[in-house]
């Protein structure tokens, strides 16, 4: 495991998938986790409009609005802290130390985009991104996981057991 403060990134290795554009893929992927601790925030959209984050491509940030606007979002915490990885919807929020991180391990397809988030008592936070995962590989063997259905764009959101596709 590799720490960034309270978050988890767990690295595992597979088999890349024959049809895949990108040949710099270095075979690996990533599992992150937010640890859940009720005293940090729940992030939603503010008035960004987020649908570029459910495409597969990357966000021309010449395109949009910069900072992002996030806010948090109910049930606010007494005392906030922020950790390095937040949930932001169905997405992520990451930290300068998560993008550090990131950029450091050179993963192909993921973009931090700058935002800014507002509590629920106006204050305004910096120094922090929405990551938009755009390289989307098709891992999970579908007919072998436990969790919901995906979603309208093929996401399953609550993915709670799963086994990668061995025909990949």
């Amino acid at each position: 495991f590799g720490y960034v403060g309270k978050s988890k990134l767990k690295k595992y290795n597979f088999r890349s998938p024959h049809n895949m554009k990108n040949t710099e893929f270095d075979k690996e992927y990533y599992v992150m986790n937010v640890d859940g601790a009720s005293n940090h925030p729940l992030l939603a959209w503010g008035s960004t409009d987020f649908s570029p984050f459910l495409e597969s491509d990357p966000i021309d940030e010449n395109s949009i609005e910069l900072p992002l606007k996030i806010i948090f979002g109910e049930p606010y915490p007494v005392q906030y802290e922020m950790s390095d990885l937040l949930m932001l919807d169905a997405d992520f929020s990451g930290s300068e130390k998560m993008k550090n991180l990131f950029n450091q391990l050179n993963i192909y397809g993921v973009q931090f985009v700058p935002a800014e988030i507002k509590t629920n008592k106006g204050e305004l936070i910096n120094s922090y991104y929405a990551i938009h995962f755009w390289n989307r590989l098709p891992a999970i063997d579908k007919n072998n996981y436990e969790g919901e259905e995906p979603n309208m764009f093929g996401n399953i959101i609550d993915l709670r057991k799963f086994s990668l596709d061995s025909h990949l």
